[in-house]
């Protein structure tokens, strides 16, 4: 279930100019949402962009959806390992990085402030472009029916795909469930750093590949006796 509502915002026109966006080596996509939201709305840009520029990511969702947009043989760049985030991207490309590039960052508003720090410590020239908000999303009783419903005593795990998600889900599971099942549940997390926003929850960090996370999960819990739910 979506615990943030994605706005797309429009920035001041003419932002960043078109001779800056033909002189781009690399573009950094922080995710799905990103590319989606660039090639529909920012075209004018995106038909700017050098034939040979090279597509970065965090991980092989977002490598699919600029696969959607982008020339059949264009060079998408993402972290192979199982952490799928912006210091994964930056071990695997700081070196291989030409001298002086310059780089884009499409992005939603805030975040991704390590990768900018990085790579500008290292002497390329980093330029950002935020075309999306995430909004918390409220939801009713009715929505939240499956969490009330639950005894204390079921096993429950939630998987949190980012901080966001965690701020703006977390208020309302401890609004509409019971607080021993909270204490019992385990917090499925993409990264070490998201146990500071779940103090005193069990977490365990996994990659977010569905064999790995079915993995986990059975692993915790009995064969065949838990359902992921979206």
């Amino acid at each position: 279930m979506p615990a943030l509502k994605i706005m797309p915002l429009i920035p001041p026109q003419d932002i960043l100019s078109l001779d800056l966006i033909s002189s781009l080596q690399y573009i950094f996509f922080v995710s799905k949402n990103a590319v989606a939201i660039f090639f529909k709305n920012f075209e004018k840009y995106a038909k700017a962009l050098p034939t040979q520029i090279k597509f970065l990511c965090v991980g092989p969702g977002t490598a699919s959806e600029i696969r959607k947009y982008s020339a059949a043989d264009a060079e998408i760049i993402f972290p192979e390992n199982d952490v799928h985030d912006s210091y994964s991207l930056y071990l695997k490309i700081h070196k291989l990085v030409r001298p002086n590039s310059k780089i884009l960052i499409v992005k939603g508003e805030g975040g991704r402030e390590f990768f900018k720090t990085a790579m500008s410590k290292d002497g390329h020239e980093i330029y950002e472009l935020e075309i999306y908000k995430r909004l918390s999303k409220d939801y009713s009783g009715q929505e939240m029916l499956i969490f009330s419903n639950l005894d204390s005593q079921d096993d429950l795990a939630i998987l949190f795909t980012s901080p966001d998600g965690i701020r703006g889900l977390m208020p309302q599971l401890e609004k509409y469930c019971e607080p021993e099942l909270l204490k019992r549940t385990l917090y499925l997390i993409l990264h070490e750093n998201h146990r500071d926003l779940l103090p005193n929850k069990k977490c365990e960090i996994v990659s977010l590949e569905a064999n790995i996370i079915h993995a986990k999960l059975a692993s915790i819990f009995e064969p065949m006796k838990y359902n992921i739910k979206h």
